[in-house]
């Protein structure tokens, strides 16, 4: 499937002191875990290979994400309308700690096997005090750095890579526009405790 440039939108989705305040409440936080990967079973494991840097679920502290998130919901209202079809709804978020030498190397979000619900992905950068670790599309040759309250929207079947953190923390929410109807045949418990619908 040819990658299309012209597909890959930068937009502003919140302030910088807001980033910031959201970036002190994570940073104390003691729930950060190594990122993993997962077989074709789909059994996670933590290969340094592939992926080094930090993740932290929403789940992990509700009191901080949910207000985020809603925010997030709002600014998403064009494409997540009931009207729209197919339905998209905003999911399957993770906040990602990159430090010196870390780095995501090059992959998709999405293939028809893997995460086929996953339609838009969506790199919201939280920190812009960092060195390196800019979003790289190799197929298209190009490497975005953006400033933090900025997001990286585009399809998730491409190809992208975290570029190594060279000095300061990068901090980056990731989530997806997902198809509501695949999400809802795959029977994918929501971010709240419940399912789909």
């Amino acid at each position: 499937m040819v990658e299309d440039p012209t597909k890959i939108h930068v937009v502003r989705l919140l302030d910088a002191a807001r980033c910031a305040e959201f970036v002190a409440g994570a940073a104390a936080l003691r729930s950060w875990r190594g990122a993993r990967s997962y077989t074709e079973e789909n059994v996670p494991f933590v290969d340094l290979n592939s992926r080094r840097h930090w993740t932290m679920s929403p789940a992990a502290m509700p009191a901080l994400f949910d207000p985020l998130l809603r925010e997030l919901e709002s600014k998403f209202t064009r494409y997540t309308n009931p009207a729209n079809e197919p339905r998209l709804v905003l999911a399957q978020f993770a906040l990602n700690r990159y430090e010196p030498g870390d780095f995501f190397v090059r992959h998709a979000d999405a293939d028809p096997v893997h995460n086929p619900e996953r339609r838009v992905s969506i790199v919201l950068y939280l920190s812009d005090d960092f060195t390196g670790g800019g979003t790289r599309f190799p197929t298209l040759d190009r490497t975005y750095k953006l400033s933090a309250g900025q997001a990286l929207m585009f399809p998730s079947h491409y190809l992208h890579q975290g570029e190594p953190v060279e000095s300061g923390t990068k901090y980056a929410l990731v989530g997806f526009l997902c198809d509501l109807a695949v999400l809802q045949n795959a029977g994918v418990p929501s971010s709240n405790g419940g399912y789909y619908r």
